[in-house]
């Protein structure tokens, strides 16, 4: 079993239907990168972590993203992808409950070590606990 088989294969499967029948032809990636998630709402993230610049998920406007994943990797060219449009979400590992999705509303910025991504909230649950394992499912780059 994949790790993201154990954090919510049918919901995350539900989710990517629901957005290709809504954007049928977006094209999807279909790819998650572990991240740990922190409630510091300013940047920048330290690495293998993500923040939001609001403590309540629906209300963030800006998602920031180290460019070194939980498990070490390097991701700086993968989230450089990124341009707006993209599609985007996170889900606590251990609680599927807890899941935000954002659509990419403006350029993302490099800022070398960690990204900024300029989002718009779509729909979600939850409040993400500190230092919670968070993985971030791609949907498409934009």
């Amino acid at each position: 079993m994949t790790e993201s088989a154990k954090w919510g294969t049918r919901q995350w499967y539900a989710a990517v239907d629901a957005y290709m029948a809504a954007n049928p032809t977006a094209g999807i990636v279909g790819e998650t990168i572990d991240y740990n998630y922190n409630n510091t709402l300013t940047t920048p993230p330290a690495g293998q972590q993500f923040r939001l610049n609001n403590a309540d998920p629906s209300l963030a406007t800006h998602v920031f993203v180290s460019t070194t994943a939980a498990n070490g990797a390097g991701v700086t060219n993968f989230l450089g992808a990124f341009k707006t449009g993209g599609h985007f979400a996170f889900q606590d590992f251990d609680d599927d409950t807890k899941y935000h999705e954002y659509n990419i509303s403006a350029a993302p910025v490099n800022n070398t070590t960690w990204f900024d991504f300029p989002v718009t909230w779509i729909k979600g649950t939850g409040v993400f606990n500190n230092n919670q394992k968070t993985p971030m499912i791609i949907y498409s780059f934009g």
